[in-house]
């Protein structure tokens, strides 16, 4: 893993969410224990328009149809109540008037990929049931979402259980060289791959995967990329000092 320095919008970006820690906290019931979870304040990473959920935020594009990107904080420890997997179907999201209909990833031949897990935020019901909006998502082949798209939200998962406190930004990229594919009937954009910039506060390393869409491995470390990279491919400004 490679070591970062702090940039002034990280720094902006992280003394917004460790001061929510100890200022604006939201506690989450899980039963007979409660979790500590920041209060998203947004902060615009590519001054688009952004929807502001209660545990994770994402800028949507409106001509592709799916996000541009989502952040999430995780902070998991092994202590707290998991909370069973909504059995909802994706719904569109209020938030969004260009959020797709729910009948758009049905039979399509696709799997509507989150982009924020379900997994990530089972300390919550309401958590759960925010990932499943159609903003959150993206069409990925079965292969690669329940592949080495699973693997690596896993991965992240037990990372954050290790007692690391994570930033997560994920995305979809598209490859210049490649022809743009859609879903037929709602012309939904097919990205030609994904990524994944996990910010890890506790160390203050961070670790970039940019995974093509075609990959027919499950082996990460194969697909480990830089912040520089996915702000070339996606002209996203994360930061200017690595």
């Amino acid at each position: 893993m490679k070591k970062f320095a702090w940039s002034p919008l990280i720094l902006l970006f992280v003394f917004i969410l460790v001061g929510c820690v100890f200022s604006r906290t939201q506690i989450i019931p899980t039963h007979d224990k409660e979790i500590d979870r920041p209060e998203f304040l947004v902060l615009p990473i590519n001054h688009g328009k952004i929807i502001d959920h209660t545990y994770y935020i994402l800028e949507f594009d409106s001509t592709t149809k799916v996000p541009k990107y989502t952040i999430e904080y995780l902070d998991l420890n092994e202590e707290y109540i998991h909370f069973p997997k909504p059995t909802v179907w994706f719904k569109q999201d209020l938030l969004c008037e260009t959020s797709p209909d729910e009948s758009c990833y049905k039979y399509c031949g696709y799997d509507a990929g989150h982009m924020v897990p379900k997994e990530d935020l089972d300390y919550s019901d309401t958590a759960m049931r925010e990932t499943m909006y159609t903003t959150n998502v993206c069409p990925q082949s079965s292969r690669f979402n329940r592949g080495i798209w699973k693997r690596l939200e896993f991965y992240v998962r037990k990372l954050s259980k290790q007692g690391n406190r994570l930033i997560v930004i994920t995305g979809p990229i598209d490859y210049p060289e490649i022809q743009n594919k859609y879903l037929q009937k709602s012309n939904i954009w097919i990205p030609d791959g994904f990524f994944k910039i996990i910010y890890n506060l506790t160390d203050k390393t961070v670790e970039v995967y940019l995974i093509p869409h075609s990959a027919k491995t499950k082996n990460l470390e194969l697909f480990k990329s830089s912040v520089e990279q996915i702000t070339q491919l996606t002209k996203l400004q994360f930061t200017n000092s690595w």
